[in-house]
């Protein structure tokens, strides 16, 4: 049991952290009730003066811009790569290119869909943060005074890897998660963090991961936990089983958590991870996450394991700058409405008119355009919100999705926002929490079944095969014929109709088609995987072969990718079903993006992943599980 003195201390640690966000809280406050065109008009006004001696700002003549009408004259709308050439010159070592202030690092933007990019950090956009951090934790803290009482857990950066340096010398990566709370927030941050950020040091993701188990299952106080993608902390758990004979001994210092920890991994081994989770921390109170997009579909299992826990939704905020925060009680998230300039496309598709924040109209939806203290002026955030009506007088925005994901391979350019709802129309019917997700798949070779013990990728027995379905014998849909909507008038191999599934997935194999039936083996084509357990959830309305099909019929909706499958530069789309439950299918897929560059605490689960040749790598790690 924690002690009255343990609780005391915290509560005094905790408020003397919070007196020092007053300052950006009552400007918060005092900046929601104003003129919203007034207050952003003079945030943008702020960064146009202080880099107007930058050589993009005397390129593009910053000392001339006085209101928000000069500033969308003088400089279009833009994407990272317009930005490239200047983050290069600062890697190089030239002062002064974004912005008149020192770059103290790049930080590189993290996820699975996308390459790296380099974001400068400068002082001024650190306070930025600063200004949607304080209001946020002051909110979250006078709504839920218990959170003081206790030690919470921050995962604010990813794990750092090894230290890198442009060629003039500045430092690329995260810096500790306490340098995000400001100065004197990082005095009290320490002390109250059931990990310490010293572990992001640790020399590979194993270690990190066992570490970051060690130190929380030590806390027995732990009220709030603060991280981004829900799924990150019951995969992470799961690792409690492999290492339980070394966290109980290194827990032998604090009998009572090793206690503790015996008797609910006795719970977790059975499948009550509720009960598990209520054992190991009682006293835990919120976690803040993200809910909304691609990560609502992990909300799910996470409801499941806390169920009588508050959960937060974490808005928006991205690598660049903070765009929206949570307030408790209100509908979305706010508008960070003095941490950047913000601009709103009009639709989630297409182009439309540029608004300022203070034009845009509730319930539509639009595309962010941001421009920042740190260098990026009128910059596509590639993210989609909605407006769910107003706070004072600032916006609500949801999060709707990302518009950046797109794969093309051939010029199909398909888009996760399309996959999102192809998905949704398939899938839906199905509770929360479950996991698919497509991808493209490049044949170096004409395709071969391959499997170690008998060269097929499925099982040996032929018990549990997936559909085939050819098109037509000269292989793909000639002319302009249309998709015949008729799941039957498909030809199949092996048993037609919907699967004999079996009551428990024996050992971990990778089920797909038994064969190319087009005449296109070399060409890409896209493979929706899922687990073994969402396929029994299928099993009941759908069978494979109408999957199969809605899939392709709903992916030729889009003009370039029918166009690409006319003229033979993909081959059709196709299902691929792992023989794996839901939680080991995502370990594998976090463990993928963050050999890619990801990062293990904000990969995100996405629709569409433009990652290549999924199949041979669950292949490979299904074999190496086997053995």
């Amino acid at each position: 049991m924690t002690s009255f003195f343990e609780n005391l201390s915290a509560a005094i640690i905790h408020s003397g952290w919070l007196s020092t966000c007053l300052p950006e809280v009552m400007e918060f406050h005092s900046d929601s009730k104003a003129s919203l065109k007034i207050v952003q008009e003079r945030v943008l006004q702020s960064i146009v003066t202080l880099n107007a001696e930058s050589a993009f700002g005397k390129q593009f003549c910053f000392s001339k811009i006085n209101y928000y009408r000069d500033f969308k004259h003088a400089l279009q709308a833009n994407d990272y790569a317009f930005f490239e050439p200047f983050i290069d010159r600062i890697a190089s070592g030239e002062k002064k290119v974004l912005v008149s202030e020192e770059i103290t690092r790049f930080e590189p933007t993290s996820g699975s869909s996308s390459s790296t990019k380099l974001i400068p950090l400068c002082a001024s956009l650190k306070r930025s943060f600063n200004r949607m951090l304080h209001p946020w934790v002051f909110d979250l803290y006078s709504n839920y005074p218990e959170l003081a009482f206790g030690k919470s857990y921050w995962v604010v950066t990813p794990r750092s890897d090894t230290p890198k340096k442009t060629n003039g010398g500045i430092p690329i990566g995260f810096e500790s998660d306490s340098n995000y709370f400001g100065n004197w927030g990082r005095v009290f941050i320490d002390k109250i963090m059931a990990v310490p950020d010293r572990i992001s040091e640790a020399e590979s993701l194993d270690r990190w991961r066992y570490l970051t188990l060690l130190f929380l299952l030590r806390t027995n106080n732990l009220k709030l936990i603060s991280l981004w993608n829900p799924a990150f902390f019951p995969v992470n758990l799961r690792w409690m089983l492999k290492w339980k004979n070394e966290l109980i001994k290194d827990l032998e210092p604090f009998p009572a958590r090793a206690r503790i920890l015996k008797s609910a991994l006795g719970k977790f081994e059975n499948g009550d991870f509720s009960a598990c989770m209520k054992e190991l921390w009682p006293t835990l109170k919120l976690i803040s996450c993200w809910t909304e997009g691609e990560a609502a579909a992990c909300i799910g299992e996470l409801k499941s394991w806390f169920p009588d826990i508050v959960i937060q939704s974490k808005g928006l905020l991205a690598t660049e700058c903070p765009v929206t925060f949570p307030l408790v009680g209100k509908k979305a998230p706010v508008l960070a409405v003095n941490s950047a300039f913000f601009e709103f496309e009009e639709g989630s598709e297409g182009i439309g008119e540029i608004l300022p924040a203070w034009e845009v109209e509730e319930g539509k939806f639009y595309r962010m355009l941001i421009t920042t203290f740190g260098g990026l002026y009128r910059y596509r955030l590639n993210d989609i919100v909605k407006v769910e009506g107003f706070w004072r007088n600032l916006p609500m925005l949801s999060f709707a999705g990302k518009e950046s994901f797109i794969s093309d391979l051939r010029g199909e350019k398909i888009c996760s926002a399309h996959v999102a709802k192809i998905l949704k129309n398939i899938l839906g019917k199905l509770e929360s929490g479950t996991f698919s997700f497509l991808a493209p798949e490049v044949p170096l070779a004409p395709e071969m079944p391959f499997s170690k013990s008998s060269g097929k990728i499925f099982p040996a027995d032929n018990s549990f095969s997936m559909l085939v379905h050819p098109e037509s014998s000269t292989g793909g849909i000639s002319g302009n014929s249309k998709i015949s909507k008729d799941p039957s008038s498909f030809a199949t191999s092996g048993k037609p109709g919907k699967h004999t599934i079996p009551e428990k997935p024996g050992e971990p194999e990778l089920l797909t088609s038994q064969k190319n039936p087009e005449n296109q083996e070399n060409q890409p084509y896209y493979c929706l995987f899922f687990s073994f357990d969402l396929l029994r959830k299928l099993s009941n309305s759908f069978s494979t072969e109408q999957i199969e099909f809605e899939l392709e019929s709903e992916l030729r909706s889009n003009f370039h990718y029918n166009w690409c499958r006319e003229v033979g530069q993909l081959s059709r789309a196709r299902i691929c079903v792992l023989n794996l439950p839901r939680e080991k299918m995502l370990e594998y897929y976090f463990e993928r993006c963050n050999q890619k560059g990801g990062y293990a605490s904000t990969v995100k689960a996405v629709s569409l992943n433009r990652i290549k040749n999924w199949k041979n790598y669950f292949l490979e790690k299904i074999d190496t599980a086997k053995n």
